[in-house]
């Protein structure tokens, strides 16, 4: 009871403090204090988690596939690897490689191609790559000229500038042109890769119509004069780069070969057959020479 200045005051009994703790107690158990860890345990955990991720665990498969970034085509035979596996892709250019542990570098190469690495994060998530194909330029040249060249690579068409991508370090090519010796280059990592082609020192003289060769034929070329055999073949020591080669049979039109514009030494002479003779008296009246005639 409290009392001020005449008047009292009383609190009910239901609100005495005794009564009110008693049942704070009961909604409110007190709860157990945690154990105060220090910063030694919590480092042990992390220590040994990382021990069993790094030795223990074996790590995840990573999935994908390898393809050329200019046509799209797989590439089979591509390796790709990390630093505890290695592994190829199968024919339609898809791989699967082992123990890989996040976050990792998986790197990605082929013959003839620019290898790429890329760091994993989720191994998960199959990593495709696309491969940039390594190409070189083949142009052919007159070994004596420096002029380019129309040339063919292993039969296919004649072009001044063959371009083969991909292509290999020591992958040799074999170029042949009309009128030229056939060559063969390698490749050693060069952009353009210039083949210096001989030109041919042997011809053949033969009939359009048999294509059989034309003996005795005699060839000229200013103060040069020289003859076929007997299968029309013939031999330069030199080619000329300039003028023009005179043909001459028995029996032909005259044939003509514009060294600055053919490459080739062949010719074809057409047939001019004789219908007369023109003899004197004294030439018809001689019966061996009348015969040769």
């Amino acid at each position: 009871m409290y009392s001020n200045r005449g008047w009292s005051y009383s609190s009910p009994a239901s609100s005495s403090p005794t009564t009110l703790s008693a049942y704070r107690r009961r909604r409110l158990p007190k709860l157990p204090r945690l154990p105060a860890l220090g910063p030694l345990p919590l480092a042990v955990v992390l220590v040994g988690a990382a021990a069993w991720y790094h030795f223990v665990f074996g790590g995840f498969e990573l999935h994908g596939a390898v393809t050329d970034s200019t046509t799209g085509q797989p590439i089979a035979g591509a390796r790709v690897w990390s630093m505890r596996a290695n592994s190829t892709t199968a024919i339609d250019g898809s791989y699967s490689l082992s123990s890989i542990k996040p976050p990792e570098i998986v790197a990605f190469d082929a013959p003839g191609y620019r290898g790429q690495s890329v760091r994993v994060t989720l191994p998960f998530d199959p990593v495709s790559r696309q491969l940039e194909p390594i190409g070189v330029d083949i142009a052919a040249v007159d070994a004596d000229s420096g002029r380019p060249v129309s040339a063919a690579l292993d039969g296919a068409a004649a072009v001044e500038t063959i371009r083969v991508a991909p292509v290999r370090p020591g992958q040799k090519f074999t170029l042949s042109a009309d009128g030229y010796m056939p060559v063969q280059a390698a490749y050693d990592g060069q952009d353009v890769l210039r083949v210096t082609l001989q030109p041919k020192l042997t011809g053949r003289v033969t009939d359009a119509s048999t294509g059989k060769g034309v003996g005795a034929a005699r060839l000229a070329l200013g103060d040069l004069v020289l003859g076929t055999d007997s299968d029309g073949a013939y031999e330069l020591k030199r080619r000329p780069s300039t003028g023009t080669l005179q043909i001459l049979a028995p029996g032909y039109r005259r044939g003509t070969i514009d060294l600055s514009q053919q490459p080739g030494l062949d010719v074809q002479l057409q047939p001019n057959p004789v219908r007369a003779t023109y003899m004197t008296y004294f030439a018809i009246g001689g019966e061996g020479y009348r015969q040769d005639m």
